[in-house]
């Protein structure tokens, strides 16, 4: 069934009542996401063994067995240990929420891990690709419902990325996070993670096109209560006993003349003109009588022997407006898309930068300390945990909430050039820092 315009602006622009349930569900994740950031922050600064460089030398000289399969024999999953570079860079529902899914999951439930050996890391990648193909097709749906079980599956996406990573590790019988490239399986996924954040944006596009559309015909179309109160005055004017209550407008859409018409039918009464005369009165936009784009004229649904018909109202938009809102759109997801591609380079390139200088033993007898010292750092931790914030993930889960609470349109348009200053103001933090450490490391050891 073909939706009229009206009913549109409600599914696409009107918010979610229900919303308020959700806000408060997010403001308790916040707060558990704080909670767990500052135990995190205290595990770092009195934990010792717990971090991946000292699991390192342990490792080197064969003292330690801290090389355990992760999530195999272990009786709970401690989003804390080992503490590495990787981990203090991940954003927080990977870190806080899908990583010990994952595990309980894993552990308790799948085993894919340990026994579904067929089942390889890139099988999953692949199955993720899968799921935001789904997602993204929801996410173009006129409907808030569909939309949101788009975003569920744009996150249930994220979860999968996660647990090809936490497969991998465990059947290599490496516990720790790092950032080593270079194997097919970061290439993989890789690739697998760049077609899902494409599927994002195709359909954003989409849906931002849309938005345009409807908001540019609710600045144009007047709306039912200012036609009804026209009629009214109009009505009295002429003398004429007649209810003109808004719940005989109708409102219909003629898809096949233009995606850009509206119609709206009135009751039927007479209309003095400007002039003063009964007639049917036909106003254009640019003070001619002739009937063009931006036009309104008005007619009668039904007539009286006395009067002409009340008029039907017919407003079109002006032609060049679809390629506006197709450019408006265009423009606004390749920023969006620059700004995950900025953030997901620069993030890539200090996580394996730390994780080589803190990260990988060294002969020198006073590295260890060194990185140690330098690892639990405070500039190092603000700057491990704003990417935390700002990395690709995190923005991706960030759209998909504006997509959920029905915002995406006017939050996605403030955003698209505003979003670049945090990555690159936190990539200069990042390189100056850096090459601070390598400054010092050269000097020390």
């Amino acid at each position: 069934m073909r939706l009229c315009h009206c009913e549109r602006e409600k599914i696409l622009c009107h918010p979610n009542m229900d919303n308020h349930f959700f806000i408060v569900l997010a403001s308790l994740v916040l707060i558990y996401f704080l909670w767990m950031d500052l135990a995190l922050y205290y595990k770092l600064q009195s934990g010792y063994k717990d971090l991946l460089v000292v699991q390192a030398y342990e490792a080197l000289n064969e003292t330690s067995t801290s090389n355990a399969p992760v999530g195999n024999g272990e009786a709970y999953y401690d989003p804390s240990k080992p503490i590495s570079v990787k981990l203090l860079m991940v954003d927080h529902l990977n870190h806080y929420i899908y990583y010990p899914a994952c595990w309980w999951l894993d552990t308790h439930l799948l085993h894919i891990s340990d026994r579904l050996l067929f089942i390889s890391p890139d099988m999953i990648s692949l199955t993720h690709v899968a799921v935001a193909a789904v997602g993204a097709r929801c996410l173009v749906s006129d409907s808030l419902p569909q939309r949101r079980i788009g975003v569920i599956l744009f996150e249930l996406r994220s979860m999968l990325d996660s647990y090809d990573g936490m497969v991998a590790r465990a059947r290599s019988n490496t516990r720790g996070m790092a950032q080593v490239g270079g194997s097919w399986g970061y290439w993989m996924d890789g690739i697998c993670d760049a077609v899902g954040t494409c599927l994002f944006f195709a359909g954003a596009w989409v849906l931002l096109q849309k938005r345009h559309i409807v908001m540019a015909r609710r600045k144009k179309t007047p709306s039912a209560s200012t036609l009804a109160s026209a009629s009214k005055d109009l009505e009295m004017m002429n003398s004429v006993s007649r209810s003109a209550s808004t719940d005989n407008l109708l409102f219909s859409v003629e898809e096949e003349t233009s995606p850009f018409l509206s119609t709206c039918e009135m009751p039927s009464g007479p209309l003095l003109s400007p002039s003063g005369t009964d007639k049917g009165v036909s106003t254009s936009a640019s003070g001619s009588g002739s009937v063009a784009p931006g036009t309104l004229t008005l007619q009668s649904s039904s007539s009286s022997p006395t009067s002409p018909p009340l008029p039907l109202i017919t407003i079109h938009h002006q032609p060049g407006l679809a390629a506006t809102y197709l450019r408006m759109a265009s423009v606004t997801v390749a920023a969006l898309l620059a700004q995950q591609f900025f953030s997901s380079l620069f993030w890539n390139r200090y996580m394996s930068g730390f994780h080589e200088l803190l990260e990988v033993p060294r002969a020198s007898p006073t590295a260890k300390d060194f990185q140690v010292t330098a690892l639990k750092s405070s500039p190092l931790w603000i700057i491990c945990w704003s990417w935390k914030l700002i990395n690709p993930h995190a923005q991706m889960s960030l759209l998909l909430c504006f997509v959920f609470f029905d915002c995406a349109g006017s939050v996605f348009l403030w955003i698209r050039y505003l979003g670049f200053l945090p990555v690159m103001a936190v990539a200069a933090m990042s390189e100056v820092h850096m090459q601070t450490i390598l400054w010092n490391s050269a000097a020390t050891l």
